[in-house]
């Protein structure tokens, strides 16, 4: 065989391997845009491929308060975002959720899901109760347990059941989980569960997010009711890109 002809089978050869990944990469036909200030991030066309499902809140002004976390944030996404990087290869997923949101269920369960089901991604829930009192009650909660016995098991719980209103309802939970009560009670008014919310907040923020189910994949934000295969279709493209150029 002539040296041409070597050269055109094996260029043959490697593109037809290499098929699959470019697929995976354009196939979906994602469309980014850049997240100001955040060189290292973009966020997913909101008409490209989530759905237009999302709570939406009103915008306000920030304190200078909430001035200085966003500021903190813009210098540190990572962190922020996904705490101390575990080293595991897996891609970080940062979740922010509201337990009152009508499409946050699903996806919740969509990730837990593909998580237990082997996907290779490791999940951070961001605790956003934008949607009144009630779901500021319900994630400080959810926050208040992680102080004892872990997040998610009272996370799946409260994305299905919603509380009742007063004490006697948050001593029941309490006691449902396991949790001491008293330490409970006061976990949920303590100033850590509230500058974990007020991160959450100014996160939110800095990223553009306007509601919630807000996900950021890898470098990838992404708002709305996600299925179970564009969240695939990101992860594959975030572990892609990690490969040549880890995103923390």
């Amino acid at each position: 065989m002539r040296r041409r002809d070597l050269l055109i089978a094996a260029l043959a050869i490697g593109t037809a391997a290499a098929f699959p990944r470019v697929a995976r990469l354009f196939g979906a036909r994602w469309e980014f845009e850049p997240i100001a200030n955040l060189p290292r991030f973009r966020a997913v066309r909101q008409d490209a491929r989530a759905s237009g499902n999302i709570a939406l809140i009103g915008l306000e002004r920030a304190d200078p308060h909430e001035m200085a976390l966003r500021a903190s944030v813009v210098e540190a996404p990572c962190p922020a975002l996904f705490a101390p990087a575990a080293g595991d290869g897996a891609v970080p997923v940062a979740a922010f959720t509201d337990y009152y949101c009508a499409f946050c269920p699903q996806v919740s369960d969509r990730l837990i899901g593909l998580r237990d089901e082997g996907a290779p991604i490791r999940i951070r829930w961001h605790e956003w109760p934008i949607l009144g009192p009630r779901s500021v009650v319900a994630s400080r909660a959810a926050l208040a347990a992680a102080e004892q016995t872990g997040h998610e098991a009272l996370h799946r719980y409260l994305m299905r059941t919603h509380l009742p209103p007063g004490p006697a309802a948050l001593r029941r939970l309490a006691e449902r989980f396991d949790l001491d009560e008293d330490r409970f009670l006061s976990d949920m008014e303590s100033e850590a569960v509230t500058g974990q919310l007020d991160r959450s907040t100014a996160i939110a923020a800095v990223f553009g997010f306007i509601g919630t189910p807000s996900l950021v994949i890898g470098r990838t934000a992404v708002m709305g009711d996600v299925s179970k295969q564009s969240l695939l279709d990101l992860i594959g493209i975030e572990q892609e890109m990690a490969g040549s150029d880890p995103i923390c």
